[in-house]
């Protein structure tokens, strides 16, 4: 049994969440960082809390200490959350590699004619 384990409401959840989410748009880091926190130590206490909203919350609460350059404990909930997709959600990372230092667009050499010829 899961003792210690308190039902928390899901929808005092979402309203944390709502607000989280509301202080982000207006660029208040320090609540929003405040409320996923709380959220975070709810779901934590939470019967029947799901991985995936486990790992969004640990995410967004480490994009809002990013934005206040507490880079280390962004680190840490980052890294949790990755963890979390990887082992229990079985999500694999998306990586992207980086474009080749000399990349260069070059238009076709059609459109320069039609260009030069319209100029004519």
């Amino acid at each position: 049994m899961n003792e210690g384990k308190i039902v928390v409401s899901n929808e005092r959840l979402k309203r944390l969440d709502d607000l989280a989410q509301n202080a982000l748009s207006r660029r208040r880091f320090d609540v929003a960082e405040e409320l996923f926190a709380e959220r975070l130590t709810m779901l934590g206490q939470y019967h029947y809390v799901d991985d995936l909203t486990l790992a969004l919350t640990l995410n967004n609460l480490a994009f809002t200490q990013e934005c206040q350059s507490k880079l280390d404990q962004a680190e840490e909930h980052r890294k949790r959350a990755r963890e979390i997709c990887m082992q229990k959600l079985e999500i694999k990372p998306v990586v992207h590699e980086a474009l080749p230092p000399k990349v260069q667009h070059v238009k076709p050499s059609h459109l320069q004619q039609i260009r030069v010829m319209r100029s004519a």
